[in-house]
């Protein structure tokens, strides 16, 4: 499998085979896309090289394919070749149109981090109705809006971006979750995360085991027990601060592994039946697809590991390029455990998403408006919660209820 065991030179006669067929090339161009940031920078410089020049890019049955494959893999580092590629007389028409969608979506990322003018104000009141909505309504409600929505965001203090959590917003279920089950049921940790995993364990008074995937599901009993959390109190440590440590921990237990394996694995979690894939909220997606065409830019943030959720939002038609979650070093494409601080839970989110853009999101949508995704929700110009139920009392009146249905 190409994005488990990836291959510099077999991607190259990939590239440069004419005889490479459309699902061929978007394969070899998505494995690419999920280790280019892994790669060193020679590798990579020479693979969006071969990636820019491929004879894939004028064959009609490949064209699109290339056009959609330099967006997902390279970004804003391929403007000026699409832009070339876009008013070429000698490239096939339909990908010319696509590369010239592909050009401004390009250029609404290029414009940030935005140069901060103003200090946000309280509310953006642009697009609030009623304290509980539907995506459809919310999407009709867009579609309706006469004004720029990028502009409108700038002139009151936020970036153009749309931030939204990822498990439990855009999916129904946890991504991080089943991976670290799974990995714990297969035995796939390594005896490098031991020394993380064995430290929180101790604070904790966790039962620590000879072999790592043991200890790790002592870890997770103590969870899904209650008892973590009853240890927590006894020392002092709020809830919040309390999964915070469990969830970096749980994302630095996948040091040792391969770039590779982690996201063949989390491409299987998404793509086999009863997978992921199927318990995406299609009303979630198509209303990001309508934020999109009206030049915001989704940037998806996760406090599962960002190796799964960059994977993961693909599903959605998102570059995973854009995916933020738990951030680890790497070496030789394999992971450390140690952890890129600020970490994507709590305030974590609001401030990674704000670097980025320069100011606050203009919008976010989460589903734990009382934990992890609260400070995204409370900071962003428009805070959505994704909710399955009637809309709870104890909601702070300035988030909007997002009522979006379970997957069938």
């Amino acid at each position: 499998m190409l994005l488990e065991h990836f291959k510099p030179q077999q991607f190259q006669d990939t590239l440069n085979d004419v005889n490479s067929e459309p699902e061929k090339l978007e394969d070899a161009c998505f494995a690419y896309g999920q280790h280019r940031n892994y790669l060193d920078i020679e590798t990579r410089a020479a693979l969006d090289l071969a990636v820019l020049e491929s004879p894939l890019r004028s064959l009609p049955e490949t064209a699109c394919t290339w056009v959609h494959s330099v967006f997902e893999s390279i970004g804003s580092s391929a403007q000026n070749v699409l832009g070339s590629y876009a008013i070429d007389s000698g490239s096939p028409g339909n990908a010319q149109e696509l590369a010239r969608l592909r050009l401004s979506q390009l250029s609404d990322e290029l414009s940030l981090p935005l140069v901060k003018t103003r200090e946000p104000g309280e509310r953006w009141d642009l697009l609030r109705s009623k304290p509980t909505i539907t995506p459809e309504s919310f999407t009709k409600k867009l579609e309706q809006h006469a004004g720029d929505l990028k502009d409108d965001a700038f002139n009151q203090g936020y970036a153009h971006v749309v931030a939204p959590d990822c498990d439990g917003t855009l999916w129904y279920g946890d991504i991080g979750d089943l991976f670290f089950e799974r990995a714990l049921t297969e035995r796939w940790l390594q005896s490098a995360c031991g020394g993380v995993l064995n430290e929180l364990c101790e604070r904790y008074g966790i039962k620590v085991f000879p072999d790592v995937n043991d200890t790790a599901r002592s870890m997770m009993t103590s969870k899904v027990d209650g008892t973590f959390l009853e240890r927590a109190k006894s020392l002092g440590i709020g809830k919040n601060e309390a999964y915070r440590q469990f969830y970096s921990t749980q994302g630095l237990c996948m040091g040792g592994l391969s770039v590779g394996f982690i996201k063949a694995r989390a491409y299987e979690i998404m793509n086999e039946s009863g997978g992921l894939k199927e318990l995406i909220f299609p009303q979630v997606q198509s209303l990001l697809t309508q934020l999109s065409k009206m030049s915001m830019v989704v940037v998806p943030i996760s406090a599962s590991l960002n190796l799964l959720v960059e994977v993961g939002v693909t599903f959605l038609g998102i570059p995973g390029r854009r995916a933020l979650g738990v951030t680890t070093p790497h070496k030789d494409g394999v992971i450390m455990p140690q952890l890129v601080e600020p970490m994507p839970y709590g305030q974590g989110k609001i401030t990674l998403i704000s670097k980025l853009g320069g100011q606050p999101p203009a919008m976010a949508l989460g589903d734990s408006w009382q934990r992890t995704d609260k400070e995204l929700l409370l900071g962003a110009g428009l805070g959505l919660v994704i909710s399955h139920e009637p809309r709870p009392d104890t909601m702070p009146e300035d988030l909007i209820c997002l009522n979006v249905e379970k997957p069938a």
